[in-house]
Protein backbone atom coordinates (compact mmCIF):
# COMPACT_ATOMS: atom_id res chain seq x y z
CA UNK A 1 0.00 0.00 0.00
CA UNK A 2 3.14 2.58 1.04
CA UNK A 3 4.71 1.58 -1.89
CA UNK A 4 1.61 2.31 -4.31
CA UNK A 5 1.07 5.69 -2.67
CA UNK A 6 5.16 6.28 -3.24
CA UNK A 7 4.90 5.24 -6.88
CA UNK A 8 1.96 7.37 -8.11
CA UNK A 9 3.52 10.60 -5.98
CA UNK A 10 6.58 10.07 -8.51
CA UNK A 11 4.55 9.05 -11.41
CA UNK A 12 2.63 12.54 -10.64
CA UNK A 13 5.23 14.91 -9.49
CA UNK A 14 7.39 13.66 -13.04
CA UNK A 15 4.17 14.57 -15.06
CA UNK A 16 4.32 17.62 -13.58
CA UNK A 17 7.82 18.35 -14.09
CA UNK A 18 7.64 17.11 -17.60
CA UNK A 19 4.68 19.15 -18.32
CA UNK A 20 6.13 22.30 -17.21
CA UNK A 21 9.32 21.97 -18.43
CA UNK A 22 7.61 21.51 -22.21
CA UNK A 23 5.48 24.76 -21.82
CA UNK A 24 8.69 26.86 -20.49
CA UNK A 25 10.15 25.63 -23.97
CA UNK A 26 7.28 26.52 -26.33
CA UNK A 27 6.81 29.85 -24.17
CA UNK A 28 10.28 30.77 -25.32
CA UNK A 29 10.38 29.24 -29.16
CA UNK A 30 6.90 31.20 -29.64
CA UNK A 31 8.36 34.17 -28.01
CA UNK A 32 11.14 33.86 -30.72
CA UNK A 33 8.84 33.08 -33.73
CA UNK A 34 5.82 35.38 -33.35
CA UNK A 35 7.43 38.95 -33.86
CA UNK A 36 9.01 37.37 -36.74
CA UNK A 37 5.72 37.13 -38.07
CA UNK A 38 3.58 40.06 -36.84
CA UNK A 39 6.04 42.68 -36.47
CA UNK A 40 3.95 45.72 -36.95
CA UNK A 41 2.33 45.11 -33.72
CA UNK A 42 5.78 44.79 -31.72
CA UNK A 43 7.06 48.05 -33.29
CA UNK A 44 3.67 49.78 -32.45
CA UNK A 45 3.50 48.92 -28.93
CA UNK A 46 7.32 49.72 -28.73
CA UNK A 47 6.90 53.29 -30.19
CA UNK A 48 3.55 53.72 -28.18
CA UNK A 49 5.44 53.40 -25.20
CA UNK A 50 7.81 55.88 -26.51
CA UNK A 51 5.44 58.55 -26.78
CA UNK A 52 3.55 57.56 -23.67
CA UNK A 53 6.55 58.20 -22.00
CA UNK A 54 7.43 61.60 -23.56
CA UNK A 55 4.06 62.59 -23.29
CA UNK A 56 4.13 61.76 -19.48
CA UNK A 57 7.17 64.13 -19.03
CA UNK A 58 5.44 66.97 -20.50
CA UNK A 59 2.51 67.07 -18.72
CA UNK A 60 1.57 65.06 -15.43
CA UNK A 61 -2.20 64.63 -15.52
CA UNK A 62 -4.37 64.95 -12.22
CA UNK A 63 -6.28 62.60 -11.14
CA UNK A 64 -9.26 63.92 -11.75
CA UNK A 65 -8.38 64.39 -15.14
CA UNK A 66 -7.26 60.41 -16.04
CA UNK A 67 -11.10 59.50 -14.46
CA UNK A 68 -14.74 61.45 -14.38
CA UNK A 69 -17.55 60.27 -13.71
CA UNK A 70 -20.75 61.65 -14.70
CA UNK A 71 -23.88 62.34 -12.43
CA UNK A 72 -25.77 59.34 -13.57
CA UNK A 73 -23.05 56.98 -12.73
CA UNK A 74 -22.43 58.60 -9.04
CA UNK A 75 -26.03 58.63 -8.44
CA UNK A 76 -26.05 54.99 -9.84
CA UNK A 77 -23.03 53.82 -7.35
CA UNK A 78 -24.38 55.97 -4.43
CA UNK A 79 -27.80 53.78 -4.91
CA UNK A 80 -26.16 50.68 -5.59
CA UNK A 81 -24.35 51.25 -2.10
CA UNK A 82 -27.12 52.06 0.01
CA UNK A 83 -29.33 49.53 -1.56
CA UNK A 84 -26.16 46.34 -1.06
CA UNK A 85 -26.41 48.30 2.91
CA UNK A 86 -30.32 48.14 3.28
CA UNK A 87 -30.29 43.96 2.74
Amino acid sequence: MLMQGLTLTVVGMSVVFTFLTLLVFVMKLMSAILPKYFPDKVKESKTNKKRSVKNEQKSIETPAETFSMGEAEIAAVIAAVKSYSNS
